[in-house]
């Protein structure tokens, strides 16, 4: 009798390079639901459809599809969930970088600024907005591929993400900030947008 091959199925990423679109999507619905509101799976296609439309407009569709969207490209994608979360949900979004190129260059101290930012204590960062609503942070992961996921919680050892709709983490071992490292991530504090409601 032959034995079967488990056949472990593609996921989003791993093809396609989307994930900044669906790491907004799911900002929203967090954001959404913080609030009391339903965020649906159509009002999630929607949303997906807009984005996808920007970049086609652009003439960046479908090498988006292949080679990712960069940071001009999320920071474009928030300005349309914005409208989108005006629109269906009456919020107002709001967001603000997490730090300026260069501004936090140790592991240590960007766990320490993201967890404030995320918690809304707001000691060690700034963030401009009168909210005490739930905060999320788009998340710019630079290597070992490039991928945007979305934080939702920082621990002592690990960041909680939900990605393109599982959850993960990141480990404070498993990374760096600002350097390569064949076997880790590398985060991008310059690529950290931190989002939250008014």
């Amino acid at each position: 009798m032959a034995r079967h091959k488990i056949i472990r199925p593609w996921q989003q990423g791993e093809l396609d390079g989307l994930c900044g679109i669906y790491a907004i999507i799911n900002a929203m619905k967090v954001l959404a639901l913080s609030r009391g509101r339903e965020f649906s799976d159509g009002d999630g296609a929607l949303l997906f459809r807009q984005m996808c439309k920007y970049l086609a407009d652009r003439n960046q569709m479908p090498q988006a599809l292949w080679d990712g969207t960069s940071i001009m490209h999320v920071r474009d994608f928030l300005s349309t969930a914005k409208r989108f979360m005006r629109k269906y949900y009456d919020l107002d979004v709001v967001h603000r970088r997490l730090a300026a190129p260069y501004e936090i260059t140790r592991k240590d101290v960007f766990w320490r600024v993201l967890d404030d930012a995320l918690t809304t204590r707001d000691e060690l960062y700034n963030f401009r907005h009168k909210t005490k609503h739930t905060r999320v942070a788009l998340l710019g992961l630079g290597y070992p591929t490039p991928h945007w996921s979305l934080a939702y919680g920082v621990g002592k050892r690990s960041i909680q993400l939900i990605d393109s709709g599982s959850r993960i983490r990141v480990s404070y071992d498993n990374s760096t900030v600002g350097e390569t490292h064949p076997r880790k991530w590398m985060l991008e504090p310059e690529h950290t947008l931190v989002i939250s409601t008014l």
